[in-house]
């Protein structure tokens, strides 16, 4: 058994142990006014002895008077008897009890920690993985600061039939804004037509502002068009903060065709082509021909291809997994696929490991096990949203 699940079991069985063993001890004490009548009767027999002793009562009535109080003692022990029988429980009740207690402790911790946790997974260095991060994804500030010294006014979107007063124009509604920040349909305004001056730093400042005054309200479209309002300031790069608010517009609304389009190209550029190349193809099979950013996708998705390729991949967006393929080298996926999915039932792995066994099995034309494997995942995974998007994009291809 794996050395954690043997820690985790001790650690519940002494917690439960010192918790429960109260249980176990066996309770002597009298019910307190029994216990106390029961000593002032005693003392009453020895006071009648010391008084026949002095003569100061004679036999007769000292055997009256100790019948009497021996009546009444032997009535106290017996009330103490019943209170003590009464409030302790039998022995064996309270062992099955403190027994059965510990063991539902046990199964409730083993079953929560392997439907929500990640058995065999090792730590992830947190701290380390963010710092690599920061260092290899520049922020969104880095990207506009360095793109800044090109001339970003070239890619300016194109106006048709743009108004020549337009600079003039953005600037009254520049001033108005000033004076009226909270106006929400004036920063509306700027973010549409600041980028046409090639302003789509400011661009995404005023989409910023309109989020925050519409705060609940705000929809998918307001986050994805941040999204892409950062991702043209950063000359069409996606910066982390980008990402963010791409992830919060998805999150609203899965299907919109802007934000699986970015989606895909922060696949792309985070070294995943296999993903991008997913994302891309569903969104072509799903969007009318005439889509904008049909011509975008259609001119990098030769390239995805053969990114996926060089990796050692295979393209997942084959209509049959294996086709083209020698058995020899279907041979050598299958066994690979095999070990990997041994290696993750036994051992768990990271979330990159679970979705590389769902397209593989994709890829080999196993959708049901695909499916199941998916299902798998999500259940392991089911804590950790980055990791559940993930599994979520690998499980998108599936038929």
């Amino acid at each position: 058994m794996d050395i954690f699940w043997i820690f985790l079991a001790l650690a519940v069985l002494v917690l439960a142990a010192i918790t429960l063993a109260p249980m176990l001890a066996i309770r002597s004490t009298f019910a307190p006014r029994a216990a106390y009548d029961m000593q002032v009767y005693r003392d009453q027999l020895a006071e009648i002895d010391r008084e026949v002793g002095r003569g100061a009562i004679n036999a007769a009535d000292a055997a009256t008077s100790r019948a009497e109080i021996g009546r009444r003692l032997l009535a106290a022990d017996d009330a103490a008897g019943q209170a003590v029988r009464r409030s302790e429980p039998p022995f064996w009740l309270n062992l099955t009890l403190v027994l059965g207690l510990s063991l539902f402790l046990v199964a409730g911790v083993f079953f929560t920690y392997n439907r929500i946790g990640a058995p065999g997974y090792p730590d992830l260095p947190l701290a380390e993985r963010r710092a690599n991060m920061a260092e290899s994804r520049p922020s969104q500030a880095q990207a506009e600061a360095r793109i800044s010294q090109d001339s970003i006014a070239e890619l300016a979107l194109p106006a048709i039939n743009a108004d020549p007063r337009l600079p003039e124009l953005i600037a009254q509604l520049e001033a108005a804004a000033a004076e009226r920040p909270d106006d929400l349909r004036g920063q509306e305004l700027l973010a549409q037509f600041l980028p046409q001056l090639g302003r789509y730093a400011d661009a995404q400042l005023a989409q910023t502002q309109v989020i925050a005054l519409k705060g609940e309200s705000a929809v998918a479209a307001d986050y994805i068009e941040l999204a892409e309002l950062m991702i043209s300031a950063a000359g069409g790069y996606v910066s982390p903060e980008a990402e963010n608010a791409l992830r919060q517009g998805l999150s609203m609304d899965a299907g919109d065709p802007r934000g699986r389009y970015y989606a895909g190209l922060t696949m792309a550029q985070g070294g995943r082509p296999d993903l991008a190349l997913q994302i891309w193809q569903q969104l072509l099979d799903d969007s009318p021909a005439d889509a904008a950013y049909i011509p975008a996708i259609e001119a990098q998705i030769d390239a995805l291809r053969e990114a996926v390729v060089a990796m050692g991949g295979a393209d997942p967006t084959a209509p049959s997994g294996v086709e083209g393929m020698s058995e020899e080298q279907t041979a050598q996926i299958r066994g690979m696929v095999e070990g990997l999915a041994a290696r993750l039932a036994s051992d768990g792995g990271s979330a990159e490991e679970w979705a590389r066994l769902v397209r593989a099995l994709i890829v080999l034309g196993e959708t049901d096990r695909a499916r199941a494997i998916a299902t798998e995942a999500e259940s392991v995974f089911a804590a950790q949203p980055e990791a559940l998007a993930l599994i979520r994009a690998e499980a998108a291809n599936l038929p």
